[in-house]
């Protein structure tokens, strides 16, 4: 018998797992954790139906009734949990259409923005059904998107759920950022990476959502491998952010406040902090693609081609600059804004941070 046969994801993570269940070695909790946008929820949707598949063969097959229960996410002994706004959550209606929609779709993003959050109330609904044993399944699975999104008192919580897990129950936690889990709940999961998916994966995946979308390799380098970026791509022509970033590092090295500020206002007025993370996302390519232009030149080949003239200019203004210093401020910012730092503080200290960095490396030129 072979598991995963059909699933796309990194072939690191098919190998670990079928070798937990050729062993029979499952763990009770685990933390899926990598970039966002590596198929870490899609895989814990498929690892719910290979625990539960009743078909013969390979699993999932997925057109036993609990394969397809689970695609429809009317399985009673699986469970999906997702960071949402207190209005998605005071209407049951609405909560349960996002979650169908989310096991229908698993590379999608959901479209919920606002002030995110997983309250109590769900974590306390969650120890609930675990008190019972599965209803018609092997297993129980509780999956829970985006773990670093609860509330402490949620967090608190649901340390005794990992700390007693039921029988035949596996929980699956999933974060983009292994670093704001409080380390109470990690220790008490078996921690998987995930890797960006590979490019082969990505084009299989994006046939089945849009079929005459064809997608060129330019579009997934640009969106990192971020299968959830791309599909939003393809799906609605998502807002580019090339040339903030670059009107951002030009405002940035001038201290124009003016720009910069009318910069931020424009990322942070539908209070979405999607549009901020893809925002530091693409300064983060655009100051990739320069390094590369400073060192390949020609060959380069690009995240954000229609950067390419600015890119060339802006390395040849710094010949030593410390790119990888630079990346790793931005990320490191970008992880504040995702512990619910003020966006428009967070970028106005990245700003002057840039500021300080670039003018440093002017500096160091001169006195060469």
């Amino acid at each position: 018998m072979a598991y995963f046969q059909q699933t796309e994801v990194h072939d690191r993570v098919k190998t670990f797992f079928s070798s937990v269940l050729q062993h029979d070695r499952l763990a009770h909790a685990y933390l899926f954790h990598g970039a966002t946008g590596s198929g870490q929820t899609a895989f814990a949707f498929e690892l719910a139906r290979v625990l539960n598949c009743s078909g013969e063969g390979d699993k999932p097959c997925g057109q036993c009734p609990s394969c397809l229960k689970i695609a429809r996410l009317n399985h009673p002994d699986v469970k999906y949990v997702f960071p949402a706004t207190g209005k998605i959550y005071d209407s049951p209606r609405q909560l349960l259409e996002l979650q169908k929609q989310k096991a229908a779709h698993p590379f999608k993003a959901l479209p919920v923005s606002g002030y995110l959050n997983i309250p109590i109330s769900a974590i306390r609904a969650l120890k609930e059904e675990a008190k019972y044993a599965p209803y018609e399944a092997a297993y129980r699975v509780f999956i829970v998107e985006g773990i670093e999104y609860m509330s402490r008192e949620a967090a608190n919580s649901f340390l005794k759920l990992l700390e007693e897990p039921p029988e035949k129950m596996v929980i699956i936690l999933i974060t983009g950022d292994i670093n704001n889990v409080l380390d109470t709940i990690r220790s008490r999961c078996q921690p998987v990476y995930f890797p960006a998916l590979p490019e082969e994966a990505i084009r299989q995946i994006v046939s089945r959502e849009f079929p005459d979308s064809p997608v060129s390799t330019g579009l997934i380098r640009a969106k990192s491998h971020n299968i959830e970026h791309i599909l939003e791509t393809l799906e609605k022509e998502a807002p580019s952010y090339e040339e903030q970033a670059s009107d951002f590092l030009r405002a940035a090295i001038r201290s124009d406040w003016v720009k910069l500020n009318e910069i931020i206002d424009s990322l942070i007025q539908k209070k979405d902090k999607h549009i901020t993370d893809r925002f530091y996302e693409t300064l983060t390519q655009w100051l990739a693609d320069a390094f590369h232009l400073r060192h390949l030149a020609d060959e380069a080949e690009l995240y954000l081609e229609n950067q390419r003239a600015a890119g060339e200019k802006f390395a040849g203004h710094y010949d030593h600059l410390d790119y990888k210093a630079l990346i790793t401020l931005i990320e490191r910012h970008q992880a504040m804004m995702k512990q619910n730092a003020r966006p428009d503080m967070t970028l106005s200290h990245l700003a002057m941070q840039i500021k300080e960095h670039l003018a440093k490396a002017r500096e160091n030129q001169g006195n060469v």
